[in-house]
């Protein structure tokens, strides 16, 4: 085995004279073993001179105390530590690593200190510039940097506080940061701080109204991030921006919306709005509670879906995905099923709301049309049912409200315009009497017209056929081919007790061609008038209704009571007249009850001449 060999003193002085810095060896006291020439120049002494002496006397005392603390903490954990302090003008780095013996005990140590003074300035101009660098950032951001103490008091502010509040910097630093703020923006900070104080590094936002030095208000919006337990902070950071202009302008927009929803709201008009995207209601305003019983805040953000309202949901979400898809389609009724009322008809006119050429909302303004498909009475099938008026609403209510009961439905009109409308409706088949072809079968000549109907008659139970512009077939043929065609087509409603409904513009006949259609087919139920006598006061109730509905407003009795100066049992009595004989009815419309005229009280006026 090969015997064991020592390093000699010099092989050791000559090992720690290889290191470029100040090296030596020592004993657990600090007692110089060995030294290396660098660190012996420094105490210009020679190396035999230094051995034996105690290094931490030949320095100053407190450098001593530090590095001796050092190196019993070294001896301590057996690990080597570092100090790095500053020492006559100039930056050391001292470090200590114990050796020890075969039984793990410290018996020496090794220690090298290193001068590090140009590599502190260094890094201390780093940091300057760097603080320069943000310093500069902050001084010179358009946001307000605040620094924020424990004791809520201003340490730190940015110059641009002067361009928010008017404020100097001075004016308002160890100052508290509550000074000029109105008590229920101190609460709100208040809570705020009472949030952030359990949680180092928390963030929280808020929007304040401050006072300006000029006396008036600012709107501001803060971001405050909790640096309590950071040592290099020891506080609060808040940084602010001035929101003032966006927060005057959404307060404005929020008064124009409410002074719009203020002016739907006072309208006779049912309006609500559908928002595409996820098929939400957004508005619903004050005629639309009164019809359905149902509050704005009950509905709006629900889903159409997720509201048992909509009867006829599966025909406006069709309507709805064609409109945003670019494609043309109508969408004339919608059927509500309202909470202990029953169904309610509303004839609806839609509009859309766009943004960047999308359709995001569709503005539905609608009209209670419920009275009038329940005007007509009762209708007896195998007869043909005359009605004159100039716009087709009546007729097309009548036709929807017996589609909605079951009956299957056949739709003749002029164009494919006319019939788009119905195009969505089950148990349905249109046709036009237009002279080029469109989407819907077409009808050119009386013997077709004649031939259609009968089939459909023929091939359906409970059939209704509402006839439209009959006036064009007789502009193509005569008067008399056409009449006789009706009677035709009458002989086949009434074998197969059907319902025919046959819509006329009395303005587009001569006097004799009219009389001849009234003398030969029966008027709707509620339209017979002949037997009907009033007394004074009673036309003037009818005839101060039908102005009042005109105009879209409420009629009530008590109402009817001041215009009319009639007592309250008077106009009881003349009111429970006019509803026995189907001339007006009334609507329940939240606490009141409303007066509307018939198409039947309106066609009494106008034989009257009361109008």
């Amino acid at each position: 085995m090969a015997k064991r060999q020592r390093m000699k003193s010099d092989d050791v002085e000559q090992l720690l004279d290889y290191f470029p810095g100040f090296m030596a060896i020592s004993d657990v006291e600090g007692h110089i073993l060995a030294i290396n020439k660098n660190l012996a120049k420094v105490f210009n002494k020679p190396r035999d001179a230094l051995i034996g002496q105690n290094g931490f006397t030949l320095v100053d005392d407190q450098a001593g105390k530090r590095r001796r603390q050092c190196m019993q903490e070294a001896v301590r954990t057996k690990q080597p530590t570092q100090l790095v302090d500053r020492d006559k003008e100039r930056w050391w780095k001292s470090l200590f690593v114990p050796i020890l013996d075969a039984s793990n005990k410290v018996v020496k140590l090794c220690f090298y200190i290193e001068d590090i003074t140009k590599e502190k300035e260094r890094e201390e101009l780093t940091i300057s510039m760097k603080d320069d660098y943000y310093k500069a950032l902050i001084e010179h951001s358009s946001d307000l940097i605040t620094l924020i103490d424990a004791q809520d008091k201003i340490v730190y502010t940015s110059p641009v506080i002067s361009k928010l509040y008017g404020y100097k910097r001075s004016e308002r630093i160890n100052h508290p940061i509550f000074d000029n703020i109105e008590a229920h923006e101190r609460s709100k900070l208040m809570n705020l701080k009472k949030k952030l104080l359990p949680k180092y590094g928390e963030t929280k936002k808020i929007k304040l109204r401050v006072p300006h030095k000029d006396g008036s208000s600012r709107y501001l919006e803060s971001i405050v991030t909790n640096q309590l337990n950071n040592p290099n902070i020891k506080g609060i950071i808040v940084n602010t921006r001035d929101i003032t202009d966006l927060e005057e302008q959404r307060l404005q927009l929020l008064n124009q919306k409410n002074y719009l929803e203020s002016l739907l709201d006072s309208t006779a008009e049912i309006i609500f709005t559908i928002k595409t995207g996820d098929q939400s209601i957004g508005m619903w305003n004050r005629a639309a509670e009164l019809n359905t019983g149902v509050k704005h805040s009950e509905v709006r953000g629900k889903s159409l879906r997720a509201l048992p309202l909509f009867e006829n949901l599966p025909e406006i979400e069709t309507y709805i995905q064609h409109v945003t898809a670019g494609k043309s389609r109508a969408l004339s009724q919608i059927v509500i099923q309202v909470p202990h009322r029953g169904k309610r008809l509303w004839q609806v006119s839609p509009s859309f709301i766009e943004e960047h050429d999308e359709i995001t909302e569709i503005i539905c303004v609608c009209s209670d049309i419920t009275y009038r498909s329940e005007l007509h009475g009762k209708l007896i099938p195998g007869e043909v049912y005359l009605i004159p008026e100039t716009p087709i609403d009546q007729a097309q209510s009548i036709f929807t409200s017996l589609l909605k009961e079951g009956w299957a439905g056949y739709y003749i009109s002029r164009t494919d315009q006319d019939v788009q409308q119905f195009s969505h409706a089950p148990n349905l088949t249109v046709s036009t009497c237009a002279t080029e072809k469109g989407t819907a079968p077409t009808i050119s000549t009386l013997d077709e017209l004649y031939h259609n109907i009968a089939t459909f008659m023929k091939t359906h139970t409970n059939a209704v056929v509402l006839l439209d512009r009959l006036d064009y077939f007789v502009s193509l043929f005569s008067f008399q081919d056409t009449v006789k065609t009706l009677y035709r087509i009458n002989d086949v409603i009434r074998a197969r007790q059907g319902i025919f409904l046959l819509h006329i513009n009395k303005l587009l006949f001569a006097h004799e061609q009219y009389a001849y259609f009234m003398e030969e087919f029966r008027n709707l139920p509620s339209q017979e008038i002949q037997h009907i006598q009033l007394q004074d006061d009673a036309h003037g109730i009818l005839s101060y209704i039908m102005e009042q509905n005109v105009k879209n407003s409420i009629v009530t009795q008590a109402k009817i009571c001041t215009h009319q100066h009639v007592s309250k049992v008077t106009a009881q009595k003349r009111l429970h007249e006019l509803l026995r004989d189907g001339l007006i009815i009334s609507k329940k419309q939240g606490r009141i009850n409303a007066l509307y005229l018939t198409e039947k009280g309106r066609e009494l006026l106008l034989h009257q001449k009361i109008l």
